[in-house]
């Protein structure tokens, strides 16, 4: 029988990023400090580059402001010279930018630095700046009619910034591939006429993955409207008769800071007595991923307040939420456009869009982090299932054949073929006898806790003996294209 050799190609191990999201102790409630945009003010991530550290931080601030002046000049302007910009407002990138911190450092003193920032930049000193120099800009008079218009901006701005680092172009620029792969081939069958060939191949997490698990997070925390941590405490055990056990967990959030200047923290109480989510991970289809829901949901139901019990309303009530006609307005979403209280636990104004980020969860242990992460646009959410599905579930190989007469065969293109389901729909239920409701919706990424993670995706080939006498070579090439993404998200 002939003998096929096997080139092994292994991903290369790219780029890493710094550990930037925070963790506690598995009794200590960790509380996420993120930069929050006021009235008049803008906020904006941003990278910068140079060939050290403070150069990389300084572009990254000018590009900060440079962004801001654009949000701000209105449309039909055009700045003839254009260095009243560049000269007059960059060179005072430190006196229009409030406050700002790096959220991931990349690169060293021989091939330069790539430093990400998230930055506070005060839009309204923007405007006065640019008047100044005879720029017209645009900005929202008072009443109603502007927070709408407010609002809407907002959502749109926030799409913008998801895609700027979770979209197809963004995952394009970035160098780091999160597993190694391994060919496996089986020996070959004889069947007839014909040849079998069964090939496996293995997806090993490699370091990168960590690396860029902590990337995600420490943006995301930034990108996204409000976060909430939630930290396993303790089991319930209410003596209430009907009342069920339930999970304590804390809630920790910033609240203001003291008189020394440090954060003032404030810590929440939420029970869930109830998590049903998936253990198992399979390979799906690409359309599956993209475009359908995948083998279902991650559910958490919360208790809620219920008339009967006391202890319930004494601790919960405060997570009720009454919805006002401006709150349905400022919305427009049918799904609770009838509704006039809902339960929430986040600290502003609400809405329904969530992802959910699930850690150090095992068949032994509670579900210890819950992090909840809103959005005020629904559109965020589906860039950011699309780039956890291409970054941690797609297989970025391709099987390639040699023949005797020069011709190179793809008979396997691993994006098109294999996924491994990594996100699950969210489902939010609430044990309540009143009449609110748990309305957030969106998706869960379950952080998996075996490690390495790895999965495989087999396949068959069948050669004439024509064929089969031709290969000489059967190699495993690692790639990085997004074309599958980009199909897929556009639908």
């Amino acid at each position: 029988m002939k003998r096929i050799t096997l080139t092994l190609v292994v991903a290369l191990a790219l780029g890493t990023f710094p550990l930037s999201a925070q963790r506690g102790g598995d009794d200590d409630a960790v509380a996420i400090e993120t930069l929050v945009a006021g009235e008049g003010e803008n906020k904006i991530i941003t990278t910068g580059y140079g060939m050290t550290h403070e150069e990389a931080e300084q572009d990254a601030l000018r590009n900060a402001v440079s962004e801001a002046v654009g949000s701000v000049v209105s449309s039909s302007t055009t700045i003839v010279n254009d260095e009243i910009v560049t000269d007059e407002i960059l060179s005072l990138s430190h006196g229009f930018v409030k406050a700002h911190k790096a959220i991931s450092v990349n690169g060293d003193a021989n091939n330069g630095f790539e430093v990400t920032i998230v930055a506070i930049v005060t839009r309204s000193q923007l405007i006065e700046t640019l008047a100044t120099q005879g720029v017209k800009v645009e900005y929202n008079a008072g009443g109603i009619f502007a927070k709408y218009n407010e609002w809407d901006r907002l959502k749109q701005d926030e799409l913008a910034m998801v895609n700027k680092f979770f979209g197809p172009e963004a995952i394009e620029k970035r160098s780091s591939n999160v597993y190694n792969y391994e060919l496996r081939i089986g020996e070959p069958l004889r069947q007839g006429e014909k040849y079998k060939v069964s090939l496996d191949i293995i997806a090993t997490e490699n370091a990168n993955y960590q690396a860029e698990f902590d990337y995600f997070k420490a943006v995301l925390a930034e990108l996204c409207y409000e976060v909430a941590p939630l930290t396993y405490l303790m089991p319930t055990i209410h003596l209430q008769e009907g009342l069920p056990e339930a999970m304590r967990y804390t809630l920790k959030y910033p609240n203001g800071v003291n008189r020394k200047g440090r954060t003032k923290f404030k810590t929440h109480l939420l029970d869930i007595y109830e998590v049903d989510a998936p253990r198992e991970r399979n390979t799906i289809s690409p359309v599956m991923a993209y475009r359908g829901n995948g083998r279902g949901a991650f559910t958490a139901r919360f208790l809620g307040t219920h008339e009967s019990y006391a202890s319930t309303l004494l601790l919960y009530n405060k997570y009720n939420k009454p919805l006002t006609t401006q709150d349905l307005s400022r919305l427009n979403y049918s799904r609770i456009s009838r509704e006039c209280e809902v339960f929430d636990f986040f600290q502003r104004s609400y809405t329904p869009f969530v992802f959910v980020l699930v850690e150090e969860a095992n068949a032994l242990t509670p579900y210890r982090r819950i992090t909840f992460y809103k959005f005020i646009n629904q559109e965020s959410l589906g860039v950011v299932r699309n780039y956890l599905y291409w970054m941690f579930g797609e297989m970025h190989c391709n099987i390639v054949m040699d023949c005797t007469d020069g011709e190179r065969v793809y008979p396997f293109e691993g994006n098109d073929k294999c996924v491994l389901d990594v996100v699950d729909r969210f489902n939010g239920k609430l044990y309540s006898g009143c009449t609110s409701q748990m309305l957030y919706e969106g998706y869960t990424f379950m952080r998996p806790t075996y490690s390495p993670v790895v999965f495989s995706q087999g396949c068959t080939f069948t050669f004439t003996p024509e064929r089969f006498s031709a290969i000489r070579n059967i190699e495993l090439v690692p790639h990085r294209s997004v074309d599958n993404l980009k199909k897929n998200a556009q639908h």
